[in-house]
Order: structure tokens, then sequence, then C-alpha cells
């Protein structure tokens, strides 16, 4: 945040100062009245006094103001310019900038030439990447590039290249109340490829076409977002890069912004809060670990094929008795026979089975994962199963070692089954087990 902002905003017919500071905004008026700010499609709206828009993100607050009236908000979007006036209210693309995605790619803005002088010749280059996915039928553009500068001071010339970043141009322009749910999907996706939840960036900007500038993208604004703590130090190179997914990437960017509510898409709840936490094992933990593999299980239709097409069979047989019955003197009611079906629509062969054998699938890639060496047994895979069941239906277990073992290489087989679905070779899942799934 930047260490005060101090503005106004528009109040029905008044005007009210604000002051700005570590994202709690104090709303004053000096008439004696009850004011009350109210929030358009989230953002309460106003200028700071260096004359930028300002956008509080307040959801659905009422502050009520006499004298003064305080909003804690964990985000709010400065405009970029204030000798002219800037929209907030739509944008074309966002750059991500810095944190995290540093640590997904290295920077080669610069190449350099050795010359027979002694002198070295560096030349600006483009190592931009650009991938396209959709969202809802609609192409988005990614870019993935780096940042340079040059400085000529007291202190003599400095060229710096350390900064990526990662830019979503959409087809459409966008309203300001999706920028969270834009900058949610991201932080997934950076939390899926370092393995941590503690993902983030040192600056998010957006930008719009300017017909004064040629119709180019012009950043309009900046947004601000209060994190909970600091970012992950996790190694570039124990990270899945964003070179390392290649095209992949555009399959998991389509799967994390169409996910839909109530259908299977991925579950990756298990992964660690920060770099701490990577060797905790927690009963919720623990259940997420399970949902996903039984979502990863839900795209595999050739796990005990056979077995599955006996018991369709069975449920067949079963379904042709019980409309049978229906029509016997020993009839029962119809909500009874709705409420049977729809319980047989649910059945399925054992979870524990299906995972024991989607584990022999990649029991090559579960021996790199599992740090421990402990030799993962089918019985385990089943204990594990069984503890889950336990502690969702209420009773209470104690998590011990062989259960929390499984669970963890486990998680790793998630990671396999999802970037197989994504389209990662089996080569390179082989090979990343050893140097960076759980890491």
């Amino acid at each position: 945040m930047e260490k005060t902002i101090t503005g106004i905003v528009q109040c029905n017919e008044q005007v009210l100062n604000f002051y700005g500071e570590n994202y709690k905004f104090t709303f004053m008026s000096t008439d004696g009245k009850i004011h009350s700010v109210k929030a358009i499609d989230g953002f309460i709206f106003g200028y700071t006094h260096e004359r930028r828009r300002i956008a509080i993100y307040a959801d659905d607050a009422k502050i009520s103001v006499v004298g003064k009236g305080t909003l804690n908000t964990g985000s709010y979007i400065i405009s970029t310019s204030n000798t002219y006036e800037q929209e907030l209210g739509m944008y074309k693309a966002i750059i991500f900038s810095g944190g995290t995605i540093n640590s997904l790619a290295m920077p080669y803005g610069y190449e350099q030439e050795h010359l027979d002088d002694g002198n070295i010749l560096l030349r600006h280059k483009d190592d931009s990447k650009e991938y396209t996915f959709k969202i809802n039928e609609q192409v988005c553009k990614v870019s993935i590039f780096s940042s340079s500068s040059t400085h000529l001071g007291i202190d003599g010339l400095k060229i710096k290249n350390d900064t990526m970043n990662f830019m979503i141009e959409f087809p459409e322009e966008q309203p300001l109340k999706k920028i969270y749910e834009h900058i949610a999907k991201i932080k997934e996706l950076l939390a899926f490829m370092t393995f941590r939840r503690n993902v983030g960036f040192d600056e998010i900007r957006l930008f719009q076409y300017d017909e004064r500038f040629e119709n180019r993208l012009m950043a309009v604004a900046k947004v601000y977002i209060k994190e909970k703590e600091d970012f992950t130090k996790k190694s570039i190179w124990e990270n899945i890069g964003f070179g390392d997914l290649g095209e992949s990437m555009e399959n998991m960017l389509e799967l994390i912004f169409n996910s839909e509510d109530n259908k299977p898409s991925l579950v990756l709840g298990f992964i660690p809060q920060n770099d701490s936490n990577i060797n905790i094992m927690t009963n919720m933990k623990l259940r997420e670990i399970c949902s996903a593999l039984e979502c990863e299980l839900s795209f595999i239709n050739d796990i005990k094929s056979e077995e599955n097409e006996n018991l369709k069979s069975l449920i067949g047989e079963l379904k042709r008795i019980i409309k049978e019955h229906r029509k016997s003197s020993d009839a029962l009611t119809q909500k009874t026979y709705d409420f049977i079906f729809s319980s047989m629509s649910h059945w399925s062969l054992s979870a524990s089975d299906k995972i024991i054998e989607l584990y022999h699938r990649y029991e090559q890639q579960m021996q790199l994962l599992n740090s421990e060496s402990i030799n993962l047994t089918d019985e385990m895979i089943e204990e594990f199963v069984k503890y889950r069941n336990k502690i969702t239906h209420g009773s209470y277990q104690v998590l011990n070692y062989n259960v929390a073992i499984t669970a963890h290489v486990l998680s790793g087989l998630v990671y396999c089954c999802l970037l197989k679905r994504i389209g990662v070779s089996d080569v390179r899942i082989l090979e990343w087990c050893s140097t960076k799934i759980l890491k």
C-alpha cells in the first residue's frame, strides 16, 4: 500500500474526505449530519488529492459516517494518471509483475556478444512467450515476458532485467468487479506450480486501449491487495515453471477458469499454505487429498473396467426387480422408489479399490515421491480411505504416521493424474517426481 492516501468521495449531495493507511479508510464529514457511504458494484469511487481516480473495495458494505466512519478493506485500485481522466469501470488486459512470477521463469531480455577489442555488446532481446486459452469459448491471450530498464547516474550505468510479467488480454472488456476473480484464478495456477498457497505479485496493473496513443494498450490503474503473509521463497528450480508446462499451460488455465459448480474439474485444497507447512498433515488436508483423487478418477474411464461393467449389469437387474415390485400389491410410496433410484445412480466401486489401481499405474513415480522410503501397501491405502470416511462422518480419530505418509504420497498421485490430464508427457512427469513435485 502507498504510505497514506487522502481524497474525497461523493455521498449524495455531500463531499466527504477520506484518509487511508494500511488498508483502513476513514471517511470524514464536518456538518454534523449522518451520511451513508454506499458501494457501487462492490466499490466506493472517489478521487485522491493528487487527482487520481480511486476505487475502494467494499463489497456490499454501507459505512455510516457521523463525523467519521471507517472501512477495513483488503484492496483498492488507483488510476495511473492525474493529468487526464481515466475510467476505472472496465479494462481489457491485466499484467501481473514480479513476486512469485519471478520464480516460475528466467528473464532473458538481453543477449551479449564478446567483441575482439574486449568490449561486450548487449542487445535487447524479445523473450516473450505467447499462449491462448478459452473462457466460455472466448479466446484469451497470455504473454509471459521480462521487463528491463537502464539507469545512468553518479554510480555509473545500471542495467536491470530481473522482473517477469504475466499478461492476460481478454477478447472483451472486463468489469472492474471481476478483477478479484481473475486474480484468484491466476493465484490458483501459481499455487499448483509452486505447491504453495502463499503466492502473489509485486504489482498488478490494469490496461485499456487508448485512442490518444495510437490505440495501444496503456496502463490505466494499479491494484493494491493486502497480503496475509510473505510469498514463498521456494527455489525456481523446484517449481514447475511456465517453460516446463509449455502448451499444457493452456489446458491448465482452461481447467481453472472454466470450473463450474457441481461438476468435477480439479481439487487443489491440499496444497500447503507456506514453506513451513510442507510436512504437516491434518485431517482437513487429508480429506482434500482424497477428494482430489476421487475427482481425478472421474476423468479416467478404464479403472476396473470389467468390474464396472459387472456393476452396471447388477444395477440394471436390480432396477428391473424394483420396477416389478412397484407394480405389486406390496408397493411402496413413489417417493421411496425415487429415493432408491436416486441412491443407485451414485453406486460405484469402492474408492479404495480404484485408488489402489491408480496407485499401481504410477507406482514408479510414487516410489520417487516417497521420501520416507516406506513400502506403501494396498492395505495402507485402504486404511487411508477408511480414516477419511470416519473423520468425514464425525468419528474422532488420531492421525497416525502411516496414514499421514500415505496421504502425502497420494497427493503426488493427484499431481501425476492432473499433469497427465493437461497433456504433460509421462517422461516429464517421471522426471519432475524427482525434482519438482511435492517439493
